[in-house]
């Protein structure tokens, strides 16, 4: 039985979720979420190894195969893509046989065809196993019974606000210089094949990049090397004609947010992250928050207890305030609702117009819809080209 929770962020999923599952000891009830790592053993480093770890009697091959993990089953866990990531812990849970699989959002890092070969698993399924499912995208009443979330008026606080036009205000107005990719290719250490082999493409400035591809096509990989958190192996990168080696170079062209929040964190609260990168009052600091959707009781806490969804805000209104050249957003609506997805649509828009390029890693349909205009790049292959 498929349950799917519909509601607006803060709408009480979550707590429904966590208060289903009461005293209940793992494995009978087993949550999957952004934070993925949770679902597995920590006691595993491949694929491989968690799930034989955790299955027992039960036939693991079945599990490989409904999940589509057979291609990086002794790749590291530390280093799968988040949809990959998704996938595995999906397996995890199902070899536990608990009673139930609880999903809290995680389907939104998967591509469109497995978030579909999932959903079809789980409504055939046999088992007396039930699952539920809280998506902001993912509602299908024709496998499974909705349960609505309503929102009360007073709930409508600086939660599901996002004001484009503040938020515009903390941008700096740099024009983006143009990025060359010559002849680049890479290949993790702990993997024999390369990600991307040999691509070459040119990003001009002021324009909005939507990077789409399946689960582990070298999304991330790429953007992790233009914004300088991993080296090229072979092959270069140039912004405005000047080679750029994070090695040696002092100087960064593109802020990074991270689809996983917590990597981006270097400092112990969200007022020390906006320290590090730009000197305002206690007053303008509480308005920056508020004007990315965020509510100020989050300024004094650790970045790392906030909730998925304020952890979210809070890095892509960060790497907005950095004042690169290219802002760089993997999922940035990740766990975000129609409301806010659609404020957010609105400062892209407004960012553009001052000619800062914006590159965007997203699953999520519903938001590239938003942007007719923008040039979409296919990962296939080990390549890349536009759509």
């Amino acid at each position: 039985m498929i349950t799917f929770l519909r509601g607006q962020n803060f709408s009480g999923r979550s707590k429904w979720m966590e208060d289903r599952r009461g005293t209940g000891f793992y494995p009978k009830f087993v949550l999957v979420n952004h934070s993925v790592d949770t679902t597995y053993t920590g006691l595993t480093w491949t694929v491989r190894e968690e799930l034989q770890l955790v299955s027992e009697n039960s036939d693991y091959g079945r599990a490989v195969e409904t999940f589509g993990l057979k291609d990086f089953l002794d790749r590291e866990l530390h280093v799968l893509s988040g949809g990959e990531s998704v996938r595995t812990a999906l397996a995890v849970a199902v070899l536990h046989s608990p009673d139930e699989i609880q999903i809290d959002c995680a389907l939104e890092q998967v591509d469109d065809t497995w978030r579909n070969k999932i959903l079809d698993f789980f409504h055939k399924d046999k088992s007396n196993q039930s699952l539920v499912i809280a998506d902001n995208h993912l509602i299908n009443d024709s496998i499974g019974t909705i349960k609505d979330f309503p929102i009360t008026n007073t709930m409508q606080t600086v939660w599901s606000r996002f004001s484009a036009e503040n938020a515009l205000s903390y941008v700096q107005k740099i024009t983006s210089a143009p990025i060359s990719i010559k002849n680049l290719s890479f290949r993790y250490k702990s993997s024999e094949n390369k990600v991307f082999d040999d691509i070459n493409y040119n990003f001009l400035p002021g324009n909005l990049y939507f990077f789409v591809g399946a689960n582990g096509s070298g999304k991330t990989t790429l953007v992790k090397l233009l914004a300088g958190a991993l080296t090229p192996q072979i092959g270069d990168i140039f912004y405005a004609g000047k080679k750029f080696n994070p090695r040696i170079s002092n100087s960064r062209y593109a802020s990074l947010a991270f689809q996983n929040p917590d990597y981006q964190w270097v400092t112990n609260t969200v007022e020390k992250e906006i320290d590090r990168l730009r000197k305002m009052g206690q007053k303008d600091k509480l308005n920056f928050l508020e004007a990315f959707g965020i509510d100020r009781v989050f300024l004094k806490m650790s970045p790392i207890e906030l909730p998925f969804v304020v952890k979210k805000r809070v890095s892509v209104g960060l790497a907005a305030l950095s004042g690169k050249q290219w802002l760089i957003l993997d999922e940035p609506t990740l766990g975000q609702d129609e409301l806010y997805r659609n404020n957010f649509a609105n400062f892209v828009k407004s960012v553009l117009k001052m000619q800062v390029g914006i590159i965007v890693i997203s699953h999520d349909s519903s938001f590239r819809k938003l942007f007719p205009e923008a040039k979409t790049v296919i990962f296939k292959d080990r390549t890349i080209a536009t759509e």
